[in-house]
């Protein structure tokens, strides 16, 4: 419906980035707030780049999403997007239990995820534990993937908006 406006598909697709960048930096902000008014966070020095990292990580989700969109045929296929790329990314990417204590493979493989990133870094910013190398190579490793995972989402959606 987007393609019969004036609207392009760059701007389409920048848009689209846009507006899961802006819901990621506000639903991060919001957990963080319910958090701190139940007692479980406490307010730290870097509170502020919640909403940063909200958008970097909704930013490299946001562009896998459109990958898999550009890839998949009809809409039955989205529950192989879910078992193969949604899933792994989750459970393995700290959330829930420390990398560390993982099988090596799996360290080196969450390495591989901007989802992980995005949690080490959360995580430093939280607990008011911030490594400022960690914190730098994690905060880089996470735009490269975000530009990456743009670039390819891009191409695609593109190239499928001027089919």
């Amino acid at each position: 419906a987007m393609m019969t406006t004036p609207i392009s598909p760059r701007e389409i697709i920048l848009g689209e980035l846009i507006w899961v960048s802006i819901k990621g930096a506000l639903m991060a902000s919001a957990v963080a707030i319910v958090f701190m008014l139940f007692g479980l966070l406490k307010l730290t020095p870097h509170f502020y780049l919640i909403p940063v990292m909200g958008a970097l990580i909704a930013f490299s989700c946001g562009s896998l999403g459109l990958i898999s969109s550009a890839l998949i045929q009809n809409i039955s296929q989205f529950q192989t997007v879910y078992t193969v790329l949604i899933a792994p990314l989750f459970y393995f990417s700290g959330i829930f239990f420390p990398m560390s204590k993982m099988p090596e493979g799996f360290q080196i493989a969450a390495h591989f995820s901007p989802l992980y990133h995005g949690v080490v870094l959360c995580q430093q910013i939280l607990w008011n534990r911030i490594e400022p190398v960690l914190f730098l190579q994690h905060l880089l490793e996470l735009i490269i993937f975000g530009m990456i995972l743009f670039g390819v989402s891009y191409r695609l959606v593109y190239r499928k908006l001027y089919r």
